[in-house]
């Protein structure tokens, strides 16, 4: 049976195409709720011809993986009687600054193209980067016209530049289910309404309900909680869980939790996530490139980072990142 990744158009071209360093102008200084502004001020401009917000979906094999990529992209218009794909961006930079439109976007601009081109049987399809300032409105634009080959050949190379990361993540999660389906209960023995309390979690989580409880203190609710939602996730009942925490001492009780089951052979990656101050190297610099060397070049690095750290952590807490 072939496995299936789905995945969202933007993640996908990001992971590949996105290069270079932190910079402020496009998801730091340009709210959503300014994005959807924008977005809504260029539709208006569209023909009553003219599609908005089109849902598309399609599927590449890679290796042994089939990727079902679905999006929407913001506009399907015509531009002299040319079907184009209209993607537009906000941005607080300055718009000379931009070039002739940054890889990442005219390659999520090119991926929706070839999707259409797909489901339309088009033999070519043209692009068109619209990028406004969230400040002037002042707007800028940029179009290619591409043969329905040439969106294949893109197509083909963006998902074999993301297939070994998600030929790991398929690898780790059987590696992951199996740990999972052998694992025993990190301790001797339940402690009283321990047993009870993990029954109903699991429970809960299969029949997608929710569950309040109270518990005294000494139960032991932090395993109660994690272990039967661990069993889960192995048995596909959930994807991932969340551990939310307002104090250290419970996050610190949570991390033990999964160390102590990592030493009974379960092999899951968990991360800590941390406030943003907290997990800063530096002191007292601003998070952008040209004030801060570790923004410089950061998205260069970030894949192969992310790739070494899967592989060889499993408890990914401050110390290891």
């Amino acid at each position: 049976m072939t496995t299936a990744i789905r995945i969202s158009v933007r993640p996908l071209v990001e992971y590949v195409y996105r290069s270079g360093s932190i910079r402020p102008g496009f998801r730091t200084n340009a709210s959503m709720q300014e994005g959807t502004r924008i977005h809504q001020r260029v539709q208006k401009d569209y023909t009553e011809e003219d599609l908005k917000e089109v849902v598309l979906e399609v599927e590449l094999q890679h290796g042994d993986l089939t990727y079902v990529v679905e999006g929407r992209c913001d506009g399907l218009i015509l531009l002299d009687g040319q079907l184009t794909v209209d993607e537009i961006k906000s941005t607080a930079g300055n718009l000379d600054d931009l070039g002739d439109g940054a890889p990442v976007h005219w390659a999520q601009a090119m991926m929706y193209a070839y999707m259409y081109a797909v489901q339309h049987d088009e033999p070519r399809m043209q692009v068109q980067l619209t990028y406004v300032h969230t400040v002037s409105n002042e707007e800028r634009r940029f179009r290619r016209m591409l043969e329905r080959q040439e969106l294949e050949q893109f197509a083909a190379e963006l998902v074999a530049g993301y297939a070994p990361y998600a030929e790991m993540i398929v690898a780790y999660e059987e590696k992951r289910d199996i740990s999972v389906r052998e694992l025993p209960f990190p301790f001797r023995k339940y402690r009283e309404g321990q047993r009870k309390l993990a029954g109903a979690v699991y429970k809960t989580i299969r029949e997608g309900q929710g569950l309040m409880a109270k518990a005294p203190t000494g139960i032991g609710k932090t395993m109660s909680v994690l272990f039967p939602t661990v069993k889960a996730i192995g048995e596909g009942e959930a994807k991932r869980l969340f551990y939310l925490t307002a104090r250290t001492t419970t996050r610190v009780a949570a991390e033990e939790a999964f160390a102590r089951m990592q030493a009974e052979g379960l092999k899951m990656h968990v991360i800590s996530l941390t406030a943003k101050d907290k997990i800063c190297f530096k002191e007292e610099e601003a998070c952008d490139t040209g004030q801060c060397g570790m923004c410089e070049g950061y998205y260069d690095r970030i894949n192969g980072a992310v790739l070494d750290m899967l592989e060889h952590d499993t408890l990914m807490t401050r110390p290891v990142i």
